[in-house]
């Protein structure tokens, strides 16, 4: 049985978030952490017969419109694919939330396949090249 509970913060959770902001170059698992620990997102860890499988950050973003729920980074490391039980329930919480919208930052082409099995389609593609060394 899948278990997602908001969580805290622990090694174990950062080991299995950090793959997913590999391909962000202005950003480190250690500001997923402050972000998480600051309250500016909330931590969501998966549970698969006590044994974490996955985790989440969502944050709710105010614009002009309405409420968007954002997860700005997902990581598994289960055998099989955790969006059967991990989907429905950001649908949920976005619901709950009153947002209008549930925006999520995909790592990979195969993210973007499942989610489109539930209906979701691509609001935007982001490409990136470095064109100076000015980061901070």
């Amino acid at each position: 049985m899948t278990d997602i509970k908001h969580d805290q913060w622990t090694e174990e959770v950062a080991a299995l978030l950090a793959p997913a902001m590999a391909a962000d170059p202005l950003a480190t698992i250690e500001t997923v952490r402050q972000r998480v620990e600051q309250g500016a997102q909330s931590l969501f860890v998966v549970r698969e017969e006590g044994e974490i499988v996955g985790a989440f950050t969502l944050t709710l973003e105010e614009v002009e419109l309405g409420r968007e729920l954002v997860v700005p980074v997902a990581g598994s490391k289960s055998a099989r694919p955790l969006s059967r039980d991990v989907v429905p329930f950001i649908a949920a919480r976005a619901e709950e939330l009153g947002a209008a919208f549930v925006r999520v930052h995909v790592p990979s082409a195969i993210w973007a396949r499942a989610l489109s099995r539930y209906g979701w389609k691509a609001g935007e593609m982001v490409m990136r090249k470095e064109v100076g060394h000015g980061r901070a």
